[in-house]
This record gives C-alpha cells, structure tokens and sequence, in this order.
C-alpha cells in the first residue's frame, strides 16, 4: 500500500515547477547536436562497410556505397554516377558536418558571424541530402537480386540506415532561428 502511495505522490499535478525539467532551446540543441553526431558517425561507418555481400558459384563479392557510383560512371552514366554521389553521399556527410559545427558553436553562446555561412550551406544541402530514398533504392535492387544470387546483409547497410534515420530527426530538431539568434545577434537587432 506504501507503494501505491508513492507512486500517487509523484504523480500529482500540484508539483512545483521548479521541480519540473525544462526542456528548452538549450537541450533542443543538445539533442539535435547528439543525433547530427550520431548520424556523422554511422555515415562514415556505412561507406566503409560493405552493405552487402553476394556469392554465386563460390565466388563472393561485396558491395560498397561507392559501388554503385563507380559501377554507374564506368558503364558511362556519370551524369547519374554524380548526382547519386551528391544525393547519398556528399549532401548527407556535409549536412551532418555543418549541424554539428554550427551545434557545437552554439554551445558556447558566444556570437559568431563567420559561421553564417555554414548554416546557409546547411540550409541548401538539405534540400539535395536524400539517404532516405538511396537507403530505398537499395533496399529494392537488394531485394531483388537476392531472388538470383545468395546474398548477406552488411554492416554497411544498418550503419547507411541509421545514418538516415538519425540525419533526419536532427534537422527536425534542429532550431535555425534559435541558432542564429545566438551566433549572429547584430543581424537580429538590425532587423528590429
């Protein structure tokens, strides 16, 4: 019975707020800045796994993320070699670079006008970071070439997926007014 008394306790709607955690911009940022880091690093760590193997005759093969750009740019679809490279490759590594860098200066609460920069590359290249879809497009040839040949999952694969995943809930959680009110003030009070 002492249990159920306690338990009523804490859960009472008369708690002071001071009690109460506050979930501010501060933590907003502390949360983004975790999951930008977090997506940093399951990036670097899915283009350096293979994302799958496949074996056929007692021959294995894996393949890499760059795989598939290599193998589009020397079959002659550069054009496409590129533009996959910038969408699931490069757009994503410097979007998750930039949140973090401006993330980690915004920690300082300290003006700093020559990162400007920096959150409107972020801005751009979010519009062309798309591990989501690439994450996607693999997942079906996968699925499809599994019907032909013996195929395994990589590492690649789950790190690719993560980094998508958490790419996405850190531009979601990531306050760009808020940001540049902290880095850039003079612009803000200019405005005023």
């Amino acid at each position: 019975m002492d249990g159920r008394i306690i338990g009523a306790r804490a859960m009472d709607s008369t708690v002071s707020a001071e009690r109460m955690p506050s979930f501010t911009a501060s933590s907003r940022t502390d949360n983004s800045l975790a999951f930008a880091a977090t997506a940093l690093t399951f990036y670097i760590a899915g283009i350096s796994l293979p994302l799958a193997t496949a074996a056929k005759f007692g021959e294995r093969h894996s393949g890499y993320l760059m795989s598939g750009v290599w193998s589009l740019w020397e079959g002659g679809n550069w054009h496409l070699a590129i533009l996959v490279f910038v969408c699931g490759a490069a757009a994503p590594l410097i979007l998750t670079g930039s949140l973090c860098l401006l993330l980690i200066a915004a920690r300082g609460r300290k003006p700093r006008p020559g990162l400007r920069r920096w959150l409107f590359i972020a801005a751009r290249v979010e519009e062309w970071s798309m591990p989501e879809v690439h994450m996607l497009g693999v997942i079906v040839a996968f699925t499809k070439i599994s019907a032909l040949v013996a195929t395994k999952t990589g590492a690649g694969l789950w790190c690719y997926g993560l980094a998508a995943f958490f790419t996405i809930v850190a531009w979601r959680n990531f306050d760009a007014a808020g940001l540049a009110a902290t880095l850039f003030p003079a612009r803000r009070e200019g405005g005023s």
